[in-house]
């Protein structure tokens, strides 16, 4: 069952989309194969200024898309290297049975975003090649 937040976050889903100038982007999941999440970030002196994702999933993966970027605006980008799967799953009011790997998909693509991980560019314009690293 889907609690109130997670259909919420669901309907509004604000920061579906892309950003055309982020600093950091990731990606989880593989397109065309289950759930896949593609995350960009404009972090600013190490503080989440925007974040959008896209993903290819159920309801509850775009709530748990939408449930990280709103959480992590706004905030120094090392707190939420801390965040768990478990900690989106809390802000959701739990992930419904059956759901429970899409608060580790959301969370997934922040890591590669941030840490650079294997599905991980970091970017310095939209239309520029990745740079390394």
């Amino acid at each position: 069952m889907y609690s109130e937040r997670l259909i919420a976050l669901f309907r509004s889903a604000k920061h579906a989309g892309t950003l055309e100038d982020a600093t950091h982007r990731g990606e989880a999941g593989t397109p065309g194969r289950g759930p896949y999440m593609r995350l960009w970030l404009r972090i600013e002196q190490e503080v989440v200024v925007a974040a959008r994702f896209k993903t290819q999933g159920c309801p509850a993966a775009i709530a748990c898309g939408e449930a990280l970027c709103e959480m992590a605006e706004g905030q120094a980008a090392e707190q939420v290297d801390g965040l768990t799967a478990a900690d989106l799953a809390a802000y959701l009011g739990g992930a419904p049975e059956g759901k429970e790997h899409c608060p580790a998909l959301a969370m997934e693509a922040w890591r590669n975003a941030r840490l650079g991980g294997t599905a991980a560019a970091r970017v310095t314009s939209p239309a520029g090649p990745p740079a390394p690293g």
